[in-house]
């Protein structure tokens, strides 16, 4: 049976409009990995692709592999912006039984709720010196109404996120630490005064309500992302951020 999705839906949820400083600055922090490791590249990969931002950066460096979801509005909208090097599976990450060289989860482990488990099954769906790349959300002191709203479990301190990780079995590599906690309290801030009651585990639907106070600030701020850019790579190694971005082997 074929599927039709609103068309304003899809559009939406398409285009990146004005994003914040650290979106911003995981993107950046995305090329640069891939560039520091470029052998990376050359791995067979599985992504928790949600709507395929990431997917799509994969597909310009030609890599091969496979995005999941449990959405079937995501994978829809995945399909569209990737070629044929890339398949898009409506499938539980849990159900998978494949191995692959290198798994992507960016921002996913805050929405597990047994992230052992998560992890754990990370580790097992990789092949012998596999590796596993990662991005979490930072500081619980930071966790507010914005995180139950976008579905997060938790927010991650630096010595729980590493502890999970080498207690199944992972070797860090790179753990780079961005973003930065004022902003983050600004758009807690904003978040809280203009979205009340309202809170939603729906990723999807939730990801085109953006606040218009967050979207105003985001438009401004877009104009100074060139200075960011300059203290955060004097950051990345400090645990002074509101994002952590992993690389692990197993």
């Amino acid at each position: 049976m074929t599927i039709k999705y609103p068309k304003l839906m899809i559009e939406e949820l398409e285009k990146e409009k004005n994003p914040n400083i650290t979106r911003y600055q995981k993107n950046k922090l995305i090329r640069r990995m891939f560039k520091k490791y470029p052998y990376l590249t050359e791995k067979y990969f599985l992504d928790i692709c949600g709507v395929g931002e990431i997917l799509e950066f994969l597909d310009s460096l030609k890599m091969r592999g496979e995005g999941i979801d449990l959405s079937e509005n995501a994978c829809f909208i995945a399909m569209k912006r990737v070629s044929n090097n890339i398949k898009v599976r409506n499938i539980d990450f849990m159900k998978i039984n494949e191995k692959y060289e290198l798994i992507i989860m960016f921002d996913i482990l805050e929405h597990v709720k047994d992230d052992d488990s998560f992890v754990k099954k990370s580790y097992n769906f990789l092949k012998e010196n596999g590796y596993y790349l990662i991005n979490v959300p930072a500081k619980k002191n930071l966790y507010g109404k914005k995180d139950k709203y976008f579905g997060h479990y938790r927010r991650y301190d630096k010595e729980e996120i590493i502890k999970l990780l080498k207690n199944n079995g992972f070797k860090i590599l790179e753990f780079w630490s961005y973003g930065f906690k004022f902003t983050a309290r600004v758009y807690e801030y904003l978040f809280n005064e203009e979205v009340k009651g309202d809170e939603s585990e729906n990723t999807i639907q939730s990801s085109i309500k953006t606040p218009k106070s967050i979207s105003s600030v985001n438009r401004w701020i877009k104009h100074f992302y060139w200075i960011i850019n300059c203290f955060q790579k004097l950051l990345l190694n400090t645990d002074i951020g509101s994002e952590y971005m992993i690389l692990c082997r197993k």
